[in-house]
């Protein structure tokens, strides 16, 4: 069995297609739903002579179709398959596989469900090109798109059905249900939204790293020998004694120098304060630091990078001698309402 040697759109830069995007690209070109595309490659791997030569684990189909580019087993045993029949080499680079080492990934670094940037799509229409899904909209953190403008759209403008399906697609710009574009009802930022800068550049650079090097596998523990020798470095710089002064028990800096879990949002923190881009904080690269740190960076972090904001703690004296004075007070008969109590309380 021998799949079309279909090439994946957008190679070696930000615009690279997500895996999704390109199997259900595939199993249009042979006339098959994505489901059953993937259905016969299994198969032809269980009866056929690959499968004495590498094992694949894990089910056939994913959970969602939204998580074919995460890096997990299915991920990897996915491409395994697509790689063999379609005799392409270069199908990890349409997932995040390269992340596969990092210990601590967040649950939420990866978007659950398919989405797109409505200009993109018309664009590709417009200068004759397939519309297809972005490798970078499956990041959670990518909500809008950098080039457009507008938000990214997860369900269709006209029949509100989200796209992550495993049927049958002819066009990716048009809704898998109702069959119309999914490139209307554009939702632009607002305008104290365009004044800030790209929130997420790190993140572009890592999508253009792996798109690059299909055999690109990050070492989780390259980016704790980087900062192990930056320490070391600073330590011989009283000038740089101020910036570690000010470092708080809970940041992100202080709980990679302790050796603590790090997910992914702190190592974005740590790539934005050290100066470091994201591809070299991850590769342990010790020429892309410029020693000098600024205690301000501490504090000026973009948007959706600042840590959530910690709920004050609770006087627990102080609230049961109200909640005391609240029921010498009442009416037995006629009790407050807990929400009325919450407010008198303070809680």
């Amino acid at each position: 069995m021998r799949l079309y040697n279909l090439d994946p759109i957008g190679l070696g830069t930000e615009h690279v297609e997500s895996f999704y995007s390109y199997a259900v690209r595939l199993a249009h070109a042979h006339g098959v739903s994505l489901g059953r595309l993937v259905r016969e490659v299994k198969n032809e791997y269980e009866g056929g002579e690959m499968s004495c030569e590498s094992s694949i684990s894990t089910s056939y189909l994913p959970w969602s179709p939204a998580s074919m580019v995460r890096p997990n087993t299915t991920t990897r045993d996915i491409i395994k398959l697509f790689s063999h029949y379609t005799q392409r080499d270069d199908l990890r680079c349409t997932t995040f596989l390269a992340l596969s080492q990092l210990k601590y990934r967040s649950s939420t670094f990866f978007s659950n469900s398919i989405r797109w940037c409505p200009c993109c799509l018309e664009a590709d229409i417009a200068k004759g090109r397939t519309p297809y899904l972005r490798l970078l909209w499956m990041l959670s953190d990518v909500d809008y798109c950098h080039h457009h403008s507008v938000f990214l759209e997860d369900k269709c403008p006209h029949c509100d059905a989200g796209q992550a399906l495993l049927g049958r697609r002819i066009d990716q710009s048009k809704c898998c249900r109702c069959k119309k574009s999914l490139c209307q009802k554009k939702k632009p930022l607002k305008r104290t939204e365009l004044m800030r800068d790209v929130c997420f550049r790190d993140l572009i650079a890592l999508v253009c790293d792996m798109a690059n090097d299909p055999e690109l596998e990050y070492d989780a523990s390259a980016y704790l020998c980087l900062l192990h020798q930056i320490c070391v470095v600073v330590a011989n710089v009283p000038e740089e004694s101020v910036f570690w002064s000010e470092v708080s028990d809970d940041d992100s800096m202080y709980l990679a120098l302790k050796g603590g879990p790090i997910n992914f949002k702190n190592l974005r923190r740590i790539s934005y304060r050290l100066g470091i881009s994201m591809p070299r904080l991850l590769a342990g690269d010790m020429e892309s630091w410029t020693p000098q740190l600024n205690p301000e960076w501490l504090r000026d972090l973009p948007v959706n990078l600042r840590p959530p904001k910690r709920r004050k703690l609770v006087d627990r004296e102080l609230v049961v001698e109200r909640l005391t004075a609240v029921l010498d007070t009442v009416d037995s008969s006629n009790p407050p309402s807990l929400a009325c109590v919450a407010r008198i309380v303070g809680i």
